[in-house]
């Protein structure tokens, strides 16, 4: 019977994850621990594998279409992907009691962040009537946008604390198992001033190898269990497309005050 919950978890994790554009492990971790009673450290293990997953499904159309900046998303992963490993591995050490502490912490904050990201009003990037991508400097990109026909021009800014926020980003994701999604692309569409297609799509990209080594650690201590990351996998596979196909259009704004209510209280009961 856990095996069927497991594989519901991951789909509504996927669903919403995919709704409202954020990593999954911040909806997994709650429902794992609080409703499964499976060990967080292992709930942590099977949210990064589950990430890393979902990520590598959807990197590669996004790399077509002009909508990861390589450059930048390079820069980021090679921090993330250190920090990614030491968080990991601090959170073995770390008690579990603790880690829901912290959890908790880090959720309400998702919360804040969701809540006050989603009412932003963002600037909309330079849009040029030109028939293919000029070239471009490093630190520059553009993507063609289906609704006006156009190619959108953007230039990344403020780099050097773009990639001092990734060590925290990276992690993040390592010690409690989440995406990290929620601290970059705001960082990346506010501070960057990068597009949100381009942020999401270039987090997206990023955190999947921050994802693999951060698993890399919970798999050689033991935290890795292969039953429930397989279902949490194929859930939030089949999540992610319900989403995607039949949902993409309903989000509002009273479904994401709900969500942020929903995480506050998953905080409130997991500490």
């Amino acid at each position: 019977m856990d095996y069927i919950w497991y594989l519901l978890v991951g789909v509504g994790a996927g669903f919403l994850g995919a709704l409202f554009g954020i990593g999954g492990g911040i909806i997994l971790i709650p429902s794992l621990t609080l409703f499964l009673q499976v060990p967080i450290k292992q709930a942590i293990g099977a949210s990064l594998l589950s990430f890393m997953a979902s990520s590598c499904a959807v990197v590669a159309k996004k790399i077509e279409n002009n909508l990861i900046h390589i450059p930048v998303a390079t820069c980021i992963e090679s921090i993330t992907l250190l920090f990614g490993m030491l968080g990991a591995s601090l959170a073995l050490y770390i008690a579990p009691d603790a880690l829901m502490k912290i959890f908790s912490i880090m959720a309400i904050a998702v919360a804040i962040v969701m809540f006050r990201f989603s009412f932003t009003q963002h600037l909309p990037s330079q849009a040029e009537n030109i028939s293919s991508i000029p070239k471009l400097a490093l630190w520059h990109g553009a993507y063609f946008q289906e609704e006006s026909k156009t190619y959108i021009l953007y230039e990344v800014k403020r780099k050097k604390m773009l990639f001092a926020i990734s060590s925290l980003v990276g992690t993040a994701s390592g010690l409690l198992g989440i995406g990290g999604g929620m601290i970059l692309v705001p960082t990346l569409t506010l501070l960057a001033k990068v597009p949100i297609k381009v942020a999401t799509a270039t987090s997206s990209y990023t955190l999947g190898l921050t994802a693999w080594g951060s698993s890399l650690i919970f798999l050689l201590n033991g935290e890795l269990v292969f039953p429930l990351s397989v279902l949490i996998i194929l859930g939030v596979f089949l999540g992610n497309y319900l989403s995607i196909k039949y949902f993409s259009k309903i989000t509002s704004k009273t479904l994401i005050l709900l969500f942020c209510f929903l995480l506050i209280v998953s905080a409130i009961k997991m500490w």
